[in-house]
């Protein structure tokens, strides 16, 4: 019998919000309060969370750290800036739980902020970011006036008692950066991609053209696979790019490179589009090239695996490393800078079949609400 916990959300305005209320409130019910720190009054991707925004000042006031002593647990989803800056001054006693979105650990896992970047991708963010320093150094500073205090983020995940992230091979590689204290490992994921498996169920890729990253951030390394595939032959294959979601000036700058190498053949996606028409356009796309060094973007490559397509990840990749663990057909970056004409091959039925076995095994929503279940009775036992 399952005994309800009452739990704090700290969440971000973020479509993944919406997936952590659904999981937790179906296992959970009418014990999971959801917060939104912010000065904004509106919310902009969280549809369906009913949460209570609270302004950046007030989380050091004593009357509201006075509320999280009530709950059994409180959860962080994502340990963004002002995360941290509750944390600092919370009652230790309190229980706190990570849920990790990847973003916001890399910096733990990585000693060089640029180790996640090749090069020509890198002189696309450092070029930005002089470009943009005056306009940083005012919201820094203005963080810092409004909250008082710079804390260390090691220190501060101290004082967390369980972490989750994205993937369990993640936990090794930040943990053992840790010489002192560090969270138990807690598996949970927002299991966004059960919907999404049953939204393309019926969808298979009847095309061979070339998807290319997933959003219009940095960390895709777009610039080093434009640079690769401008010299080569792609048999009139059309390079689709989704650059909708992100860094705006950066979209620019791929979408001008592509454009440049490829003409008509380079199709950027910079608006948001209904979902049946975006489907329409990945279907045609047998093959998806995700130059990322870190994990990024797993609900959409695990729906074109179950859709059909090849999916190219770069070996540091730690999703590459859990999609082999786990039995998944997929290639590596080297296999295709080493032979291009893998481009213009098929999975076979057999192994287009097996990779929707493990995704479906692992992705459903029932597995999403034992694993939520299983992390209340852990936390709160």
């Amino acid at each position: 019998m399952m005994i309800y916990k009452k739990i704090a959300h700290f969440v971000i305005d973020d479509k993944f919000t919406d997936a952590a209320f659904i999981q937790f409130e179906t296992v959970n019910p009418g014990h999971n309060d959801f917060f939104l720190i912010s000065n904004a009054k509106e919310k902009v991707y969280i549809k369906k969370t009913p949460v209570s925004i609270v302004n950046v000042k007030k989380i050091k006031k004593q009357k509201f750290l006075k509320i999280l002593e009530k709950y059994d647990f409180v959860v962080f989803h994502a340990l963004t800036e002002v995360h941290q800056q509750l944390l600092s001054v919370a009652n230790e006693k309190i229980k706190f739980v990570w849920i990790g979105m990847g973003y916001d650990y890399y910096d733990l896992i990585v000693d060089n902020r640029y180790s996640l970047y090749f090069e020509e991708t890198e002189k696309i963010l450092k070029k930005y970011e002089i470009k943009n320093k005056i306009k940083l150094d005012i919201f820094k500073r203005f963080i810092k006036k409004l909250l008082h205090k710079k804390i260390n983020k090691k220190d501060i995940i101290k004082k967390i008692d369980y972490f989750s992230p994205v993937l369990e091979v993640e936990y090794d590689l930040i943990s053992e950066k840790f010489k002192t204290k560090f969270p138990k490992y807690v598996s949970w994921n927002y299991h966004t991609t059960s919907k999404l498996i049953d939204q393309v169920e019926d969808i298979y890729i009847s095309g061979d053209d070339i998807l290319l990253g997933n959003s219009a951030t940095f960390t895709n390394n777009h610039s080093e696979v434009l640079g690769f595939l401008k010299n080569q032959e792609l048999n009139g294959k059309q390079i689709i790019c989704p650059l909708s979601y992100g860094n705006a000036a950066y979209a620019q700058k791929i979408e001008e490179r592509g454009k440049y190498f490829f003409g008509d053949k380079f199709i950027a996606l910079r608006e948001f589009m209904p979902f049946d028409e975006y489907m329409g356009i990945l279907s045609n796309c047998s093959n998806v090239i995700m130059n990322h060094l870190r994990q990024q973007g797993a609900g959409n490559v695990s729906a074109m695996l179950y859709m059909g397509a090849k999916i190219f990840l770069n070996k540091s990749n730690p999703l590459y490393i859990h999609y082999i663990s786990i039995g998944l057909k997929i290639f590596s970056m080297d296999e295709l800078y080493s032979n291009l004409e893998i481009l213009d091959l098929k999975l076979t039925e057999e192994e287009i079949c097996k990779n929707k076995n493990i995704i479906k095994s692992s992705s459903t929503f029932k597995a999403g609400l034992d694993k939520t279940k299983k992390l209340i009775e852990i936390v709160g036992g």
